[in-house]
């Protein structure tokens, strides 16, 4: 799956997910658009170097989609 363009979008929406990070790994959530899947959910850490190691990615879910729809109105 190739994905890394969701963070071209400037409509996505970027959470820290603290209930998943550790000491060790701090873990983040992007929704955003992909031009090959549509809008995707995607899981990732990013430990300050320019390597960003994806965990997971899949189709966005109704909240996903909303969440993503109230930021592009406020954008």
């Amino acid at each position: 799956m190739n994905i890394q363009d969701v963070f071209e979008d400037s409509y996505a929406v970027y959470i820290e997910d603290f209930e998943h990070s550790t000491d060790d790994e701090r873990r983040f959530n992007v929704i955003g658009q992909s031009v090959n899947y549509g809008l995707v959910f995607v899981i990732f850490t990013y430990d300050g170097s320019a390597d960003i190691h994806f965990i997971t990615a899949r189709k966005a879910e109704n909240w996903m989609v909303k969440e993503y729809e109230e930021n592009r109105k406020r954008l």
